[in-house]
């Protein structure tokens, strides 16, 4: 049986200024959402919150946890999945 799953809306803007419109007006949601990730990682790991445009003209915003131990924390513990999540934020497996 199927399962209904959750919404999701994916635009392809009609020109470029209209792109660069809906890019712009993301970038401090992005910015927002990033940084509550960053406030749920733990105090004396430092962490760096980057909003950029990637290849494709989309605004991505990116955390990095500048620690030598942290693809090890993340594989142990799920450092950023884990405050990805406490941010309310959705946690998927990106498909390639």
């Amino acid at each position: 049986m199927a399962t209904a799953g959750r919404a999701h809306l994916k635009l392809n803007p009609p020109n470029q200024q209209f792109a660069a419109y809906l890019r712009d007006g993301v970038k401090p949601r992005l910015k927002d959402a990033a940084d509550a990730v960053a406030a749920n990682i733990p105090s004396n790991l430092r962490t760096d919150v980057n909003v950029k445009v990637n290849n494709r003209g989309r605004a991505v915003g990116f955390v990095t946890v500048m620690h030598p131990a942290a693809i090890a924390k993340q594989l142990k513990h799920g450092l950023l999945t884990t405050a990805a999540a406490r941010a309310g934020l959705e946690v998927k497996r990106y498909r390639v």
